[in-house]
């Protein structure tokens, strides 16, 4: 159960890069793990692109008898935002957490 990105050393200014979460999809146990979904990176400074709203970004099928433990295998990358690789500030402070309450989430 892992999520996570990674940029390359020298990545160019301005390339766009995405998060997709990876691990299982078992409702059931409290993990909806969808890697078919991208996610915001919650740091980002700059996005390319404009959020699309639409029922691509749920994890399940909307309309599914098993409503949402069901998996949806669609992709959402089309109207999704990417974050755009910056340059790093000159400041060394430390970056703040995003200050977002998330039910049953622990900051380690």
């Amino acid at each position: 159960m892992t999520s996570g990105t990674s940029i390359s050393p020298g990545s160019e200014r301005d390339s766009s890069m995405a998060i997709a979460s990876h691990g299982p999809y078992q409702p059931d146990e409290g993990h909806r793990f969808n890697s078919n979904k991208l996610l915001l990176d919650p740091y980002a400074k700059e996005l390319a692109g404009a959020f699309i709203p639409s029922d691509l970004h749920f994890g399940y099928q909307l309309n599914s008898a098993r409503a949402d433990l069901s998996l949806d295998r669609r992709d959402n990358a089309h109207v999704m935002p990417k974050a755009v690789v910056t340059s790093p500030s000159g400041s060394k402070r430390k970056a703040k957490r995003p200050e977002i309450a998330w039910e049953g989430h622990r900051h380690l």
